[in-house]
C-alpha cells in the first residue's frame, strides 16, 4: 500500500486523464458482464461521477466545480456509514481523493476484507492524493465507508495504472 501526493500530475496530464475517462465512459457498457463486474481492461481511470461503475449509498454530495479534482468532479460525505463502491478487473486499484482540514477518516474494504482506516486530514488542502492496493488479478470490489468524523471524498479510481515511488 502506498500513500502519496501526485505532484507530477500537470494540467496536460489532467487533460489526458479526461480523454481516458471519456473513452472509458463511452464504452463502459461493453465492459460490464452479466454479474456487473468489469471485464479485463488495460489501465484505466474512472472519475467519481462514472456510472457505472462507481455506486454511492447514503447522502453523498456531488460537485462538478471542484478545482484541481480529476475532471473537476468530486463526491463527499460526512455521514457515518455512507459508502462508495467500485467493481473492477485488475491487479491494482488506486483511490484518488482530497486531503484538507475538514476531512475525517474512512474505512476501506476490498472484496469484503478490511484494508484499514485512513485519514483525509491535512493542514493544507491537497488534491489528487492516491492510495494504491495490490490484489490478485481478477474481479474485485473496493468499498470506501465514511466514518462521519469529517468529510470523506471520492475523486476517482484507477485500475492497473503505473505507480511512482
Amino acid at each position: 500500500m502506498r500513500h502519496r501526493k501526485l505532484p507530477w500530475l500537470s494540467r496536460s496530464a489532467v487533460g489526458l486523464l479526461t480523454i481516458i475517462l471519456a473513452l472509458g465512459l463511452l464504452s463502459s457498457a461493453d465492459r460490464t458482464s452479466a454479474t456487473g463486474l468489469a471485464s479485463p481492461l488495460s489501465a484505466v481511470t474512472y472519475d467519481d461521477n462514472a456510472i457505472p461503475p462507481v455506486a454511492y449509498t447514503g447522502s453523498w454530495t456531488f460537485s462538478n466545480t471542484s478545482t484541481n479534482a480529476i475532471n473537476s468532479t468530486l463526491h463527499w460525505s460526512n455521514v457515518n456509514g455512507d459508502k462508495a463502491t467500485y467493481s473492477f478487473n485488475g491487479s491494482t486499484i488506486t483511490r484518488f481523493y482530497s486531503m484538507a482540514s475538514n476531512r475525517g477518516s474512512e474505512q476501506v474494504y476490498i472484496d469484503g476484507y478490511f484494508q484499514g482506516t485512513y485519514s483525509g486530514y491535512a493542514v493544507e488542502t491537497q488534491r489528487q492524493v492516491g492510495v494504491t492496493w495490490s490484489v490478485p488479478a481478477g474481479n474485485h470490489t473496493i468499498e470506501v465507508r465514511s466514518r462521519g468524523t469529517g468529510f470523506t471524498d471520492i475523486d476517482a479510481f484507477a485500475v492497473d495504472i503505473a505507480t511512482v515511488g
